[in-house]
């Protein structure tokens, strides 16, 4: 984990904070500025999974899916994560498109 602190911190330095000025609206996995995103739907092991693929190191991935509430029976377990072209290329995505409520974005259903 501090390995990854390490490497956040260097690349906050290198990425400007957005508009808000903070890194809200920002890609989970590089940080970098994104309006884009991809949705998620299966149990949590299919999140931390996807998360895994874009870049997150195994403990993290697991802390954000852990952080969920505990599923309730409207919990369909969908989740849209905000991520960049370049870091779904890496786990072989399907090309995240502009994330806006109520907009489409590609869905990685759990088989």
């Amino acid at each position: 984990m501090a390995h990854r602190a390490k490497k956040l911190s260097r690349l906050i330095r290198h990425t400007d904070a957005g508009l808000q000025g903070n890194y809200a609206g920002s890609c989970i996995a590089c940080m970098q500025p994104t309006d884009t995103g991809l949705s998620v739907t299966g149990e949590p092991e299919w999140h931390a999974a996807f998360l895994l693929n874009i870049g997150i190191p195994r403990n993290e991935a697991i802390a954000i899916v852990e952080r969920w509430p505990a599923p309730d029976e409207s919990d369909d377990r969908l989740r849209v994560y905000r991520v960049c072209a370049a870091c779904a290329a890496k786990g072989r995505f399907p090309k995240p498109q502009l994330a806006i409520d109520g907009g489409n974005v590609p869905n990685i259903g759990q088989p």
